[in-house]
């Protein structure tokens, strides 16, 4: 028997790699290598400026990562450091401003005698029923993952900290599960037409 028959042959298989020129793989991994080397030191630094919140730090700096992770490029990132707390830092800023706000609002509404529950009109109550109701099939609507997530994070004031590790669900997931629950209770809402 010669060399030839002694292996059998096989039909060429398209195998799929990944090298270090892939923009995506090299992209990933930088992202990847950004959370290891700086986890600790960002949220370290974002409790330095939020204390343990609100806004939670382990969160800013998770958005952050995701934000990071979803651009499409990281070429036009000199410091990659530096381009990752400013990303930090400005979701910080925007979480405290939103805060800020709300309660203000709260505080100019619950100072608003037209507030009162007594002296809502029937136009009034109809429209928040609406809302309500609007609000309720938004949440039927959403996955089980989705609701459970809504219900710890914005109800029970759990963070996506304390949600993983309950549930075993990646961080990034939680994020984006979260997001685009919001996004739905959002959009069932009806437009004020005034």
């Amino acid at each position: 028997m010669n060399k030839a028959e002694s292996f059998p042959t096989f039909p060429s298989v398209k195998v799929t790699t990944f090298s270090a020129d892939n923009p995506k793989l090299r992209q990933r991994r930088l992202v990847e290598k950004l959370y290891h080397q700086y986890w600790p030191e960002l949220c370290a630094r974002l409790r330095h400026l939020y204390g343990e919140g609100p806004p939670d730090p382990q969160d800013i700096a998770q958005e952050a990562f995701t934000r990071l992770s979803q651009l499409d490029s990281l070429n036009h990132v000199l410091n990659p450091k530096a381009f990752l707390y400013k990303v930090a830092f400005n979701i910080g800023h925007k979480s405290v401003g939103h805060i800020i706000k709300t309660r203000e609002f709260l505080a100019e509404q619950l100072e608003d005698d037209n507030v009162l529950l007594n002296d809502l009109c029937p136009e009034q109550l109809l429209a928040q029923a609406q809302q309500m109701e609007a609000l309720q099939r938004a949440v039927a609507e959403l996955s089980d993952k989705q609701r459970e997530i809504l219900l710890r994070c914005r109800i029970k004031g759990q963070t996506y900290a304390q949600i993983a590790e309950q549930t075993g669900w990646s961080l990034a997931d939680i994020s984006r599960q979260l997001t685009s629950a919001l996004a739905q209770l959002a959009a069932s809402q009806p437009q004020d037409r005034d």
